[in-house]
């Protein structure tokens, strides 16, 4: 049997500061499950959504640019939205998101970004903790990388996502986020050098 080779412990840190409005209030960071997201308020303006239900693509595109397990709408303080999904020329865009592009698992190469071709999806599977402070709110959540053939689909990467907001001032927040790979199956999974993939982020359409 070939050795589980496994992406255990791979942390990447993103810290944003998003600035926003003065505020006097006391520091209050709130969450709620709303359609299919989980929506992270800082005194009472959303800020972080996560996807966790499917969310169809436009009507009349692939229907396999549906995904869930991303990061959208991401707010400023200021009420300002700075990330798109689906974009019209990039409909594998999802907010904040994680698939990788070029990868090796039993003999095939697979691609999780461009899932398009319908070869391999990212989906949620489920939440795994939820804690809060007064300040702070922080969530964990499996994601399945799952590898699809002649109808038939297979887990080949599980990924443990760790999400936390805080608030660190008035004016601004982090964005914290935390990446834990290991293998589904017995067979290696493995991510060969490619021009992109991996963390993603899709600004909003406005930047353009």
């Amino acid at each position: 049997m070939e050795q589980v080779h496994q992406l255990k412990y791979l942390f990447l840190p993103l810290f944003i500061s998003l600035m926003g409005c003065q505020s006097d209030s006391s520091h209050s960071v709130t969450s709620k499950m709303e359609g299919g997201n989980l929506v992270v308020s800082i005194e009472g303006k959303p800020v972080v959504s996560y996807q966790y239900e499917t969310l169809p693509p436009p009507k009349g595109t692939n229907p396999n640019y549906a995904r869930s397990g991303f990061l959208h709408p991401i707010n400023t303080l200021a009420g300002h939205r700075i990330t798109a999904i689906h974009p019209e020329d990039h409909y594998h865009h999802f907010g904040v998101w994680n698939p990788w592009t070029h990868t090796l698992f039993e003999g095939d190469t697979i691609d999780f970004w461009n899932i398009g071709g319908g070869q391999a999806t990212v989906r949620f599977a489920e939440f795994r903790k939820m804690d809060s402070t007064a300040n702070s709110f922080t969530f964990q959540v499996l994601h399945e990388h799952v590898v699809q053939k002649q109808d038939m689909e297979k887990v080949a990467l599980n990924e443990v996502q760790e999400i936390k907001i805080i608030q660190a001032s008035p004016d601004h927040y982090f964005l914290d986020l935390k990446f834990d790979y290991s293998c589904a199956t017995d067979s290696s999974f493995k991510i060969l050098e490619y021009r992109y993939g991996g963390l993603g982020f899709r600004g909003t359409e406005e930047w353009n």
